[in-house]
């Protein structure tokens, strides 16, 4: 998680692949990587996982948030925009 936060692209694949990693694994509170970038609001990382690894722009932590709540709780408009114009992220989710 440290790289992907870190908005470390070659690291991420790297460990990815050289250990066989799943990108899509939660941790104990449900959230995948994709929550944790769209919390830092790295776009170009967000992307990444969708594209490379079919990381769901949609998916809900154990208490229904979605990246793009992680987004929003932390000011990042642009990512937020761009979840919901690229990715159809719904900005009336609960």
């Amino acid at each position: 998680h440290l790289a992907a936060q870190n908005n470390h692209q070659g690291l991420l694949d790297h460990i990815i692949t050289t250990y066989k990693i799943d990108p899509l694994t939660k941790d104990i509170r449900g959230r995948q990587l994709i929550h944790l970038v769209a919390e830092k609001g790295l776009q170009a990382l967000v992307d990444h996982l969708v594209t490379k690894y079919k990381a769901d722009p949609r998916a809900r932590s154990n208490i229904g948030l979605q990246p793009i709540h992680f987004a929003a709780q932390n000011g990042h408009q642009g990512l937020l925009d761009h979840l919901v114009i690229v990715h159809q992220a719904d900005p009336l989710a609960k």
